[in-house]
């Protein structure tokens, strides 16, 4: 219900400023990804009656290389892959330096992670914030990437129209 509220304001506003559908359609799929990250990191974890932080950076590496922990791997890897869209869609909303997108993307997810602190839902780790970033950082490239490719599929329609 909130994404169909979402959506239509998006489309409103859009009119209003004679902007494309394609531009409301983006805006409406990264506030639901945005709301998708929300309730899945923060409002659907159960509180705790104490916090739960692990405060040594790369804990998880030295788990998953020396005590071959398979469970902290895919925590890991889905890290990295919860971020992605994030980077992606922050790339094709504003032209981002790398090193912005990673700034942005580690912000963002110290935020999660200082509420997930604060409220004693789930477990405030560096390793989350770097390896999210990280995941901004694959998103961002992944938008570069195609962002290029259609740079070059437009000079080539344009060389074969003779402009």
């Amino acid at each position: 219900m909130l994404l169909l509220l979402i959506f239509v304001m998006n489309w409103l506003y859009s009119k209003r400023k004679s902007e494309p559908v394609q531009r409301s359609l983006f805006r409406f799929l990264f506030l639901g990804y945005l709301v998708f990250i929300i309730f899945t990191t923060i409002i659907m974890r159960s509180s705790s009656e104490e916090i739960r932080a692990n405060w040594i950076l790369f804990w998880s590496w030295y788990e998953v290389i020396f005590e071959q922990d398979r469970k902290v791997l895919e925590e890991l890897l889905l890290n990295f892959l919860l971020f992605i869209p994030f980077g992606f869609f922050l790339n094709l909303w504003k032209r981002f330096s790398l090193k912005q997108s990673f700034i942005v993307g580690f912000i963002f997810s110290a935020t999660i992670e200082c509420i997930q602190l604060i409220t004693c839902r789930g477990l405030f780790e560096w390793d989350d914030m770097l390896h999210n970033a990280t995941g901004c950082i694959l998103g961002w490239a992944c938008a570069v990437l195609i962002k290029r490719q259609q740079e070059h599929l437009h000079q080539r329609s344009d060389e074969k129209r003779g402009i």
